[in-house]
């Protein structure tokens, strides 16, 4: 079996590789970057490496083809949401290769990477809350209570968000923004995987320490019946399939809905620590196979820490 997985250098990359090897014995695993594979640690896991353009660049999708025409890949497994975005807009492209395209349908990927969609799908549902969002333009046009948020209705990792403190700093934002009430509380995290059959697991943590674009250094794992709830009433909803992400704020009243990142988190690895294999579950709803049950889940707080290498010595 062999795996294309893109943007090897992201924080997924290496419980994503590590989980492929245990699971999938003598797999072949192909990695891309936009960076020199030997600026990378994780290169010397992986079988082969293609430095690709970024996804704003016109050679991105070749690039992926030229890959697939020299490989025999049988999934391909994107680890950024520009790469999940891009991937699945030219999906009919990459049919023409027997490879299988590891994201979820079009569809629930394009209201899972727009806010304004995502708050559009959800603003009425009776059982989700969804923090209250306003075009540029709607704001603009009502009494707010400050500071709000605002976010590009498109961004990731928590790239471009603003704290807008007055009506002043509101009206310099384009439409390319939506505007978010501010809701102090408890980032919490969900991983999930749901199959064709409707089988969820999920595993929550609170995040106590975030690096500034959205990722967990330090996390809580916990186990919550209203989570679990949430999760299966908005994977019903949208039919998801497959491994994703999702946001919620806590304050004393509810969880509210924030993000679905149509991908693996930036900490999956807390989940496989936890006892859940997130990705190997992943692959398989690929496989048209069922999820494994989740089996005792090991709750407490756990921490990410990262070290140096030496990839090449100087001359």
């Amino acid at each position: 079996m062999q795996f294309l997985i893109t943007a090897i250098g992201s924080m997924s990359a290496d419980t994503v590789i590590a989980s492929l090897r245990e699971n999938f014995s003598n797999c072949k695993i192909i990695g891309t970057n936009i960076y020199p594979g030997e600026w990378l640690y994780i290169t010397h896991k992986i079988d082969a490496f293609y430095k690709v353009p970024k996804t704003t660049e016109p050679g991105y999708i070749q690039s992926i083809i030229d890959i697939l025409k020299t490989n025999n890949v049988d999934f391909i497994v994107p680890l950024t949401d520009p790469e999940v975005d891009i991937l699945s807009e030219n999906r009919a492209a990459l049919k023409t290769f027997p490879t299988e395209l590891a994201i979820c349908k079009n569809d629930v990927i394009k209201i899972c990477r727009d806010k304004e969609l995502l708050y559009d799908y959800f603003a009425d549902h009776p059982k989700i809350d969804i923090i209250k969002s306003y075009s540029v333009n709607e704001a603009t046009n009502i009494a707010l209570n400050y500071p709000i948020v605002a976010k590009p209705k498109k961004g990731r990792s928590s790239e471009g968000l603003k704290y807008i403190s007055s009506k002043k700093e509101l009206l310099i934002l384009d439409d390319e923004y939506i505007i978010q009430e501010f809701i102090e509380g408890v980032i919490t995290t969900v991983d999930l995987v749901r199959d064709h059959w409707g089988n969820i697991v999920c595993i929550p943590r609170k995040e106590l320490i975030r690096t500034p674009n959205g990722a967990g250094l330090s996390v809580e794992i916990f186990q919550d019946k209203e989570i679990e709830r949430l999760i299966i009433e908005i994977t019903e909803e949208l039919d998801i399939n497959g491994c994703m992400n999702i946001e919620f704020i806590r304050n004393q009243n509810s969880y509210y809905l924030m993000d679905i990142n149509p991908r693996f988190s930036a900490g999956i690895g807390f989940s496989k620590l936890a006892g859940y294999d997130f990705v190997k579950n992943h692959i398989n709803v690929f496989r048209k196979k069922q999820i494994e049950p989740i089996k005792k889940i090991q709750t407490g707080i756990a921490t990410k820490h990262h070290t140096e290498h030496m990839l090449r010595q100087g001359i």
